[in-house]
């Protein structure tokens, strides 16, 4: 059995699984390409075209990972993630060395205990040779 998402959105779908708005970035990519490849041949504009048109697609796709995000929402969080300083990871930071002041705490607690406990078995033992 599969999870079954709280909220669901429906979409209204025409062509292939096309949706509206993705058509209108259709157009709207294919005469981008049109307008900036005036310069080149007719080649050249159909070939700009599809550059656009794949660039749209790339970018309205559902993240592989997480189908509530668009691939490039999903691409720009990994890139910021990447760039973000990691001051909360790693041995320098804070928080790191409040983490290993209490676990060091712990151990010295549990190792006093266990002191505590090996000397009283101690003499426990040297009663019990005499």
């Amino acid at each position: 059995m599969g999870l079954v998402p709280k909220t669901t959105k429906s979409e209204v779908k025409f062509f292939g699984g096309l949706t509206m708005p993705k058509i209108m970035g259709l157009f709207v990519s294919a005469g981008l390409g049109v307008v900036l490849g005036n310069s080149f041949s007719g080649l050249g504009q159909l070939a700009l075209s599809g550059i656009f048109i794949a660039i749209f697609f790339i970018a309205t796709a559902k993240a592989p990972t997480n189908p509530k995000i668009t691939f490039i929402g999903g691409m720009a969080a990994f890139f910021t993630f990447l760039l973000r300083k990691k001051k909360l990871y790693g041995p320098s930071s804070d928080e790191y060395k409040e983490f290993r002041d209490k676990i060091n705490a712990k151990e010295e607690k549990r190792n006093a205990k266990k002191g505590k406990k090996g000397k009283a078995e101690e003499t426990a033992e040297e009663s019990d040779n005499k």
